[in-house]
């Protein structure tokens, strides 16, 4: 049987401050650090369709899309990722350019 290397458990704060130097992106998930895939065609594809029927759904609501290479963070589930299609409403982003500490 082989042992696994133990994975060396971050704070949400070493976290964000390492991760601005990666040239890969990853997702913070409980302290542990996982390197994401690169995007493909299709997911691509699922991205765009998500994107375009959320913002169809939400114009004239009080909520903004947005698409791909978006830093979301919920640090109280100690969780960052990037994600493709999301919405948030407009008066949790106020003049943010990092979305990744909204209060959720």
């Amino acid at each position: 049987m082989l042992a696994s290397p133990r994975q060396k458990i971050l704070t949400p704060q070493h976290y964000l401050e390492w991760e601005e130097s990666q040239e890969l992106r990853y997702e913070y998930v409980n302290g542990e650090v996982f390197a994401m895939t690169g995007i493909t065609i299709p997911h691509n594809d699922i991205a765009v369709n998500l994107t375009t029927a959320k913002k169809k759904y939400l114009r004239g609501k009080d909520c903004k899309v947005f698409m791909a290479d978006a830093k979301v963070g919920i640090p109280s589930k100690d969780f960052f990722t990037i994600q493709m299609s999301w919405f948030l409403a407009t008066n949790e982003i106020g003049d943010r350019s990092d979305l990744s500490n909204i209060p959720v």
